[in-house]
């Protein structure tokens, strides 16, 4: 669950605390209109933590459908009756509509560049910041404006005025969009009567027909164009359409844009057919209601929604009219506790922000359900709060129309929540907007519906409940008399006589005996002489139940339709040891069922014939079905009047539960099937009976009645410990006390007694975990593998669910990914058995599923001195002065467990555990492989580094030491993600090992200088480091695209071993060195910004290359030519060898010719 937290009225920034969590907030709601309403309502009770610091201005900040979103306090209206505050805030960037701009005018510039502009001109600064997509250019003036209107108002100057578009409010960000959310591919079929969804289809202004008209009497030949749909509606709709810009030559000759006679018919009926195609459907929009579409079976079919924004588009495919429709999402409101819809608009929506901006008033939430309290001042005090909730109900908007009269709590129709209406036909209020449903209303026929009344007195006959329960007061007799005797006659069975009757209506009904039969006059007859029947197992969540189809019905053989089959019963008594039902008796049978067809259907029990006895289920519909039965029992069904004879008839029915008594209680099996007595329990249901009876008789006041609602409250406890200790899937619930019952009544969401054994084990449950719910398991283990690590496999987060398996009762909490109806225990081992398999919505203490080990108050000290065994202590809070001290007998380990241990430093040899949590999301906890920490980037952030030390590959995660950036903590295995951010940084020595000439070495890693700038002046930065194919090369790189540095390395190596086909050069190096040219030259700065020398004598590579290629090479990206000096050294030595022999020979010459002068 998310968390809300209040700031102060001039935060900037988020990610702190701020003044703390509304821990205690209740019924937030986050609404929002795409260019309209944007804004949060929540109440917050007296008590409440931060009560005192919830102020006008301050802000309040809140998870929306994306992000988190801030908004500020506007109103606080204080409500003494309902002991807390109703706070409405206004999305932050209302804040806009408090500052102000003079004057400024805006001239043919993108929306990009209007928006940074009229954000730069307002008279206060700001932290907003604006950016558009919209292209323009447009123009605008602006002046004494404030600037939200300036946006989003209605005045001719403004921008959505101006350039349409939709504006994007993000915080402090306005994003001004040619169109907000995008199309993520989600579609859903047109669908009417379903509960939660509803299609709004106008019809007004269709136009099937259209007669186009051109300038000056331009029409065309067969004058009419006519929809492809128009074989589709019960009449033609024909409108005329001028489309004055398309004009002929052959009637305007001096018209200067006027066109050849032919082109202009063309047009003129290529025009018209583009207009048919907007103007030829209705107009379709859907209102999703998540709270009651939730409750249907469909609601896999829409689930789809939940992923989208405001602004997406959403395809409705409409099948009567075999079309498609895009419509945007344009409002919503959310929950941000939850972190999900509770309702949304698809469809076209005109609300504009200005009514907000300008009136300052908008509807304030209001707590809808009052605090019930036995007060004799009860009448004055509703007095008086409707008499202050009157008088403060200003600012509403009434819309009067010729047939009724809206007042409303916006001035849309589409987006009023709150709605009061006034027809012929009665006073209606609805809460949910002005479809209803009118929870509140005075109607034509007489009919008051409310949920609360206060009068001095209330004349009546009869008072009447919507459960067939009535109290008849015609006569002079006290009203507590009447409740007494009520009491008395209620007949209470509570065990189900049915056996095999959680699977019924199934094909495998012929084991016991039971099954379809055919009703009529005649004698009963099977049902494959009128009709097929077949069966479908696992219908979407009804898994394990099986849903019953009947066709191709032979119609002339029935004699009548409201009870066209039976399902006979008996035998499901027959099979329970000496079972007879009684003739005199009255007997209740109830089961959930849901309709499967388009039409209603209609369901009796034997002996309850009449009209008013009668039950109807709706389509589509699913609720538990109670039908009153004699002691031969059948239940028989049929259509409602009218419907005629259908092709088809499907319904999915279980839970079957027959009882004596004329009150129908929840489901259970037959006590024979789960070991408890008869004796034991018609014992424990006296007892309940007897204590309603004993408040009920007596008049008490308002202590008395609290006390005798709390023995009743005790007993209840106390029936129910009993009764679980015998089984755990026991529930015992007595007439409609179900507010009580539902307080303290812990039910087990698995309905079987059974022990399974195995390795990986499934446990289908009763009815659907819901996600973001916490949820206690409980299950007795025997022969558990020794140090066998376990986990809820479909659990959220499940490896935080990791326990060591034992023998014994293990205890879990957790939520769940998904909404799903199981819970899969994992890896077990082979032999391990688990049995008593328990699951609770809620948290409760490993000790509920222990009570034996329990001692009373007065039995601690005792129970402590009696034994040496183990002694639990229970209490709701134990207060030890002084040091506590625990000493282990007879050498054995000291251990002290619990679900939660507090404490300032916790000193031990050994601390054996599953999770320390860091933060709200991170944490440290073993893992199958090694140990695994999540380090959060804030408290409160589901995100931030991962850490693994494993002693195992696994995946992509490798043996030993893995350190990550991992985006989402709280999804199942890792979400690993490279990064260019710094993972590790050790300040001191560090050895690593790595191989070297074939072996390990360990050494001290090489510095780079990369990330940490320059730490040796005059030195870069170097990334990555290799060595080129030819040898001589190393290869430098800074981490950048163009960061290329190539070394040579020392290359005068020439031992002969390093050579081959080795003869004398011929080469003639001294005429090789009178081709080259040498030049003087500057050099260029390298990307480092250093110079070379100035070189007073140098080659240039390009040249030589040509010379003699093997002198040059090529590296890097920019293929940079090098000069080969070891190469071009050996030809100089070769050159002045050369030039030295030549010399040589000149100075003998020059010496012969000396000699010879001499003679």
């Amino acid at each position: 669950m998310n968390k809300i937290i209040l700031f102060s009225e001039n935060e900037k920034d988020f990610s702190t605390r701020g003044l703390g969590v509304l821990k205690d907030i209740v019924n937030p709601i986050i609404s929002e209109t795409i260019n309209g309403i944007y804004d949060m309502s929540f109440f917050y009770p007296l008590n409440g933590k931060l009560f005192d610091e919830i102020k006008a201005g301050r802000i309040v900040f809140a998870k929306g459908p994306k992000n988190y979103q801030a908004f500020r306090i506007k109103s606080i209206e204080k409500d003494d009756s309902l002991s807390g505050i109703t706070v409405h805030a206004l999305h932050i960037s209302y804040d806009l509509a408090d500052n102000f701009i003079e004057d400024t005018f805006i001239q043919n510039k993108g929306g990009d560049g209007a928006i940074k502009q009229l954000l730069e001109k307002t008279a206060i600064p700001h932290n907003f910041k604006g950016s558009s997509d919209i292209q323009g250019p447009f123009s605008s003036r602006i002046v004494r404006e404030n600037v939200l209107a300036a946006l989003l108002g209605t005045s001719e100057n403004s921008f959505l005025n101006r350039a349409g578009g939709q504006f994007e409010r993000d915080n402090f960000n306005i994003n001004w969009l040619k169109s907000v959310g995008s199309d993520r591919g989600v579609k859903i079929k047109y669908k009417k009567n379903l509960v939660g969804l509803k299609f709004k289809e106008d019809y007004r202004d269709i136009i099937t027909r259209v007669m186009p008209q051109g300038f000056d009497n331009l029409f065309l030949p067969e004058k009419y164009i006519d929809s492809p749909l128009i074989t589709e509606y019960p009449t033609i709709s024909i409108r005329k359409i001028k489309f004055d810009d398309i004009k002929s030559k052959a009637l305007n000759k001096d018209e200067k844009d006027a066109m050849n006679h032919e082109d202009a018919v063309n047009l003129l009926r290529l025009r018209a057919q583009e207009f048919l195609k907007k103007s030829d459907r209705p107009k379709v929009t859907a209102d999703v209601n998540f709270v009651d579409l939730s409750q249907t079976l469909q609601y896999v079919k829409y689930k789809q929604l939940e992923s989208v924004y405001i602004g997406d588009t959403v395809t409705i495919i409409h099948g009567p009219l075999d079309l498609n429709f895009k419509k945007q999402v344009t409002s919503y409101r959310y929950d941000p506790i939850e972190d999900r819809y509770i309702f949304i608009t698809l469809g076209e929506d005109t609300n504009m922000i200005s009514n907000s901006i300008n009136s300052g008033t908008v509807a304030l939430s209001k707590v809808e359900d009052l605090k019930k309290e036995l007060d004799t001042s009860i009448l004055e005090k509703y007095k008086n709060f409707a008499t202050d909730l009157i008088n403060s109900g200003f600012g509403g908007f009434v819309k009067y129309y010729k047939d009724r009269m809206l007042i409303m709590d916006t001035d849309n129709e589409e987006t009023a929540t709150k709605v009061w209406q006034f027809n012929k036909n009665g006073i209606g209020y609805s809460k949910t907007g002005i479809q209803g449903p009118y929870s509140y209303a005075w109607t034509i026929d007489g009919t008051f519906n409310t949920d609360f009344i206060g009068a001095n007195s209330i004349t009546a006959n009869k008072l009447a409940s919507d459960v067939g329960q009535s109290l008849d007061l015609s006569s002079n007799v006290s009203i507590n008399t009447k409740v007494s005797d009520s009491i008395h006659n209620i007949q209470v069975g509570g065990n189900n006589l049915a056996k095999h009757s959680e699977r019924f209506f199934t094909k495998n009904d012929e084991e016991f005996g039971s099954g379809w039969a055919v009703a009529g006059d005649e004698t009963t007859k099977r049902i494959e002489d009128f009709a097929d029947i077949n069966y479908h197992s696992n219908y979407n969540d009804w898994e394990g139940y099986d849903v019953v189809e009947f066709s191709n019905f032979n119609w002339e053989k029935y004699t009548t339709m409201d009870i066209i089959l039976t399902y006979e019963i008996g035998n499901h008594i027959q099979h329970i040891q000496n079972q007879e039902l009684k003739l005199n008796q009255d007997y209740i049978i109830s089961f959930d069922c849901l309709n499967l067809n388009n039409f209603n259907l209609i369901f009796t029990g034997s002996g309850s014939s009449t009209p008013e006895t009668k039950v109807l289920l709706k389509p589509n519909e699913y609720k538990r079905i109670v039908c009153n039965v004699d002691s031969l029992p059948y239940l028989g069904f049929g259509v409602e009047e009218g419907t005629g004879r259908p092709e088809k008839i499907k319904l999915a029915c279980k839970k079957l539960k027959l009882e004596e008594g004329n009150v129908a209680t929840a489901w259970s099996p037959n006590i024979d099937e789960i070991g408890v007595s008869k004796e034991e329990y018609h014992s424990e249901i006296k007892q309940l009976k007897d204590s309603i009876t004993s408040v009920v008789e007596h008049k008490v006041d308002k202590n008395e009645m609290l006390e005798s609602l709390g023995i009743f409250q005790r007993k209840l406890e106390e029936t129910q410990t009993k009764v679980e200790q015998t089984s755990d899937n026991w529930n015992v619930t007595v007439s409609k006390v179900t507010e009580i019952e539902n307080k303290i009544n812990k039910k087990n969401l698995y309905t079987k007694n059974e022990t399974l054994k195995g390795n990986d084990l499934k446990f289908i449950l009763s009815e659907n975990v819901k996600t973001n719910t916490l949820y206690t398991i409980a299950v007795d283990v025997k022969t558990a593998e020794k140090d066998k690590l376990i986990f809820i496999y479909n659990a959220k987060n499940r490896n935080s669910t990791t326990k060591t398996l034992k023998n014994g009762t293990m205890v879990w909490t957790c939520e769940f990914e998904r909404e799903s109806n199981y819970v899969n225990l994992y890896p077990l081992g082979s032999e391990t058995e688990v049995s008593n398999f328990r699951i609770y919505e809620g948290e409760y203490k490993a000790e509920f599923f222990d009570p034996e080990k329990l001692v009373t108050k007065d039995e601690v000290v005792t129970s402590i001195n009696a034994s040496s065994e183990g002694v639990k202590i229970k209490g709701n809070k134990i207060d030890i002065t002084g040091d506590l001290i625990v000493n282990a007998l007879n050498g054995s380990s000291t251990k002290i467990s619990g679900d939660k241990i507090q404490s300032g430093t916790i000193i031990g040899s050994t601390l054996q555990g599953t999770t320390i949590k860091i933060g709200n999301h991170g944490y440290l906890r073993p893992i199958q492989q090694g140990l695994q920490i999540n380090a959060p980037a804030n408290m409160d952030a589901i995100y931030g580094v991962g850490l693994q030390v494993r002693g195992l590959k696994e995946g992509l995660a490798p043996k030993g030491l893995y350190i990550y950036n991992n985006s989402d903590f709280t999804k199942s295995g890792n979400t690993v993600e490279t990064s260019s951010d710094i993972l590790l940084t050790v300040a001191g020595r560090a050895d690593i090992a790595n191989r070297y000439n074939g072996n390990i070495i360990q050494g001290s890693p090489i510095i780079s200088n990369f990330y940490k700038g320059n730490p040796v002046s005059g030195l870069y930065q170097i990334s990555f480091i290799g060595l080129a194919s030819n040898g001589r090369d190393i290869y430098f790189n800074d981490g950048t695209s163009t960061g290329d540095l190539w070394v040579q390395v020392d290359s005068t190596a020439s031992d002969k071993r390093l050579k081959e086909n080795i003869v004398s050069s011929k080469f003639n190096s001294l005429d090789f060195i009178k081709k080259l040219q040498f030049y003087s030259f500057d050099w260029k700065a390298n990307r480092f910004g250093y110079r070379k020398p100035h070189t007073n004598c140098g080659l240039v590579a390009d040249e030589l290359q040509e010379i003699d290629s093997s002198l040059v090479y090529e590296n890097g990206k920019e293929g940079t030519k090098n000069i080969d000096e070891f190469r071009l050294l050996n030809l100089a030595v070769k050159a002045i060898q050369e030039l030295t022999e030549r010399v040589e020979q000149l100075e003998e010459k020059l010496q012969e010719k000396e000699d010879k002068s001499k003679i």
